[in-house]
């Protein structure tokens, strides 16, 4: 259910950002595609997904490649109207796609 997670996540982000998912998880620092892998990992975060998780599934060796991200937020929500409004609006859809994820999750049997 954890990788689920991340991939609504990320599917939501690129979505809302319009970067492609594979340039979410690259370490590609232009502006757009940083901006929209500060938002995924916040939103990881904030949806309680553990640090040393999302380091694996961003293919990073050091976690504070994502905790450097998860503080980036506050500087970068404070400096730019855009970047609150994509959170606003991937904090309006996230929870009922997550919300989508679980129920698909609980209705699978299991082994």
């Amino acid at each position: 259910m954890k990788t689920k997670m991340f991939e609504t996540i990320l599917k939501v982000v690129s979505e809302v950002t319009e970067v492609k998912p594979e340039d979410v998880l690259s370490k590609c620092k232009d502006d757009d595609k940083l901006e929209a892998r500060i938002l995924f990992v916040w939103f990881c975060n904030l949806n309680g997904m553990h640090v040393p998780d999302i380091m694996r599934f961003l293919g990073r060796k050091s976690e504070s490649s994502v905790t450097d991200k998860i503080r980036d937020y506050h500087s970068w929500s404070a400096t730019s109207t855009m970047f609150r409004c994509y959170a606003k609006r991937i904090a309006s859809i996230l929870p009922a796609r997550l919300e989508e994820v679980t129920e698909s999750a609980q209705l699978s049997p299991h082994p």
